[in-house]
């Protein structure tokens, strides 16, 4: 049986029901449950988690470098010559060995830093997929309602070129109106096929980021809604910039992701030094117990237990020539170190420079809107206007076009600035 599923988000809380036909199954999904699946099954997100996991356990398991090594052989010996002189031996061997260098201190927290440097890019991909996923939901609202309005234009084209045709048939217009007519009713359903196509495409990644499949036996609708109170919203809208164009607001994952880099850059060069110019203690013991005997006869040497300790100290001197390897190792990683701090200005005089832009953007948007609908409300009436001369045969159809396009492109940019103006905060509060 063929299952439908449908898809309804209301904005501005983008209240979404997901219902299956026959009563099989009920969901419903505010723009948080969305997002939460969206963060429970992106793929990204789970490579990204791969990897934390594995910072996660180099950082855990770091004690394994002072784990010694250990060696256990064995041997039996026959000999086939002078067998009755040669005796006959059984040999073990135990050997353990370890090797410390102070160095291994600033790996454990080079290794640490890393893991933190880990979890902040698991953050800012969440980050990067939550706004993915409101902001496509803006972008659906904005491209349905654009669609519903062109297919309405597309019946208003319809219904006049009737009237067109009627008219000409009784000789009241020129062919050439009859014609206009027909090539701006084809030009407006490319358009309406061409937006129709665009909110399908909107639709199919809005599913696969939230991590369902396509298939068949899928049929998808979507239903949305403006925010009804438009004045209302722009002023939340307008106090919630003034917050966000504080550095502060919200954290800025770059940033700190660069800090953190910088200190693991510091333990890296202090890594380097410590091993290059420190010494290597090294530590042994060997146990070997030995038995002899010989064959045919009751005598045997017995047990020959033999072992040793052995303490080392190495330092390599070669490491303080100024051409040596680990010299030009550690010089290459200082200079990586003034590299970060040079990207870590650039990027704070960045930050500062995009808050500024997308504060003006908003404040742009903010106007753009409130005109949009003045603009709006003037070509519904100057619409009413020309139509009704029209009727009355005071207007030809070029007029009567002229104003149907002012209404529409007056309409189209409402919806496009509203859904530019939430589409930037989105990204300012995620600290996109």
């Amino acid at each position: 049986m063929k299952i439908r599923k449908t898809l309804f988000i209301f904005a501005p809380f983008f209240l979404a029901s997901v219902a299956f036909a026959d009563g099989l199954r009920k969901m419903t999904l505010t723009a948080d449950d969305a997002v939460r699946m969206a963060l429970e099954n992106n793929k990204s997100l789970k490579r990204e988690a791969l990897l934390l996991r594995k910072h996660e356990r180099e950082k855990r398991f770091l004690f394994g470098d002072l784990i010694p090594s250990a060696a256990l052989t064995g041997a039996f010996e026959i000999p086939y010559l002078n067998k009755a002189e040669n005796p006959m031996s059984f040999q073990t061997e135990v050997v353990m060995s370890m090797e410390f260098s102070p160095s291994i201190v600033k790996k454990i927290e080079r290794t640490k830093i890393e893991c933190e440097m880990g979890g902040i890019t698991m953050e800012k991909a969440r980050r990067l997929v939550e706004a993915d996923v409101r902001i496509l939901f803006h972008r659906i609202i904005y491209e349905e309602e654009y669609a519903s309005h062109a297919e309405a234009i597309c019946e208003t084209l319809s219904n006049q070129l009737d009237e067109i045709e009627a008219k000409y048939n009784a000789g009241l217009l020129p062919e050439n109106d009859l014609l206009s007519a027909r090539i701006e009713l084809n030009k407006q359903r490319s358009a309406y096929n061409e937006a129709r196509d665009a909110v399908l495409q909107s639709k199919e990644l809005f599913l696969s980021l939230l991590g369902i499949e396509l298939n068949d036996d899928y049929e998808i609708e979507f239903m949305f809604g403006f925010p009804s109170d438009i004045d209302s919203f722009l002023l939340e809208t307008e106090s919630d910039f003034l917050r966000l164009q504080s550095e502060d607001a919200v954290k800025n994952l770059d940033a700190a992701y660069l800090e953190k880099s910088l200190a693991a850059a510091k333990a890296k060069v202090d890594e380097l030094k410590v091993a290059a110019y420190g010494a290597t203690i090294s530590a042994g013991m060997k146990f070997n117990p030995s038995y002899e005997f010989h064959r045919g006869t009751d005598s045997a040497s017995g047990w020959q237990k033999n072992g040793m300790f052995t303490v080392g100290l190495a330092w390599n001197f070669m490491n303080f020539l100024p051409f040596s390897p680990s010299s030009v190792q550690i010089k290459n990683a200082k200079d990586d170190i003034e590299s970060l701090r040079i990207e870590i200005a650039e990027q704070r005089v960045s930050r500062k420079t995009k808050i500024s832009a997308n504060v003006r953007e908003a404040r742009r948007l903010v106007d753009a809107i409130k005109t949009d609908i003045e603009n709006r409300a003037l070509a519904d009436q100057a619409y009413a206007i020309v139509f009704s001369a029209y009727q009355q045969g005071l207007k030809d159809y070029s007029a009567l076009r002229d104003a149907s396009d002012q209404k529409k492109n007056a309409e189209v940019n409402v919806l496009y600035d509203l859904y530019s103006l939430i589409a930037l905060k989105i990204n300012m509060e995620l600290g996109m």
